[in-house]
């Protein structure tokens, strides 16, 4: 059997960004970024702790951002929660969570030209510690808020 041909690959390309190195791959147009660090001390990357943003809803309100943790309390009545823009937020997870024990809903809405997919049964949270979790995606045409579980 012949032995395949060597594959020379072009030598690193020069990075302006401390700390980290861009290498050029095949194909030509691919890029993988490397810890610089990494191969000099025999590391791996070291990870980072992660700042969990939530905030405390008493009424209906739309979001502006994306907080990971949505904390609602419907003691005082029904409350709806409308995500934001999936377009400013693609990737981002949001979880919704009822934190009283009426019998008060919180339902979920998406603002004008987003969609909210999700099973027909699940439309509100009505127990208490009851949650769903949504993700901001994009399928190609439409951009909107999917549902990924809860309980």
């Amino acid at each position: 059997m012949p032995t395949p041909p060597v594959v020379n690959t072009p030598p690193p390309a020069p990075s302006s960004t401390v700390g980290v190195e861009v290498r050029p791959v095949i194909p030509a147009a691919s890029t993988v970024i490397v810890e610089q660090d990494f191969n000099t001390y025999n590391e791996r990357p070291r990870a980072v702790p992660a700042e969990i943003a939530y905030i405390n809803v008493t009424a209906s309100t739309t979001l502006e951002y994306t907080p990971i943790i949505v904390r609602v309390d419907a003691s005082a009545g029904a409350v709806t929660i409308t995500f934001p823009l999936s377009s400013s937020a693609y990737g981002r997870q949001i979880w919704i969570v009822k934190t009283d024990a009426t019998a008060n809903a919180v339902s979920m809405a998406v603002q004008s030209g987003d969609n909210l997919w999700r099973p027909a049964a699940i439309t509100t949270i009505t127990a208490q510690y009851g949650c769903q979790s949504y993700l901001s995606t994009f399928d190609g045409t439409n951009a909107g808020w999917q549902y990924v579980g809860g309980g």
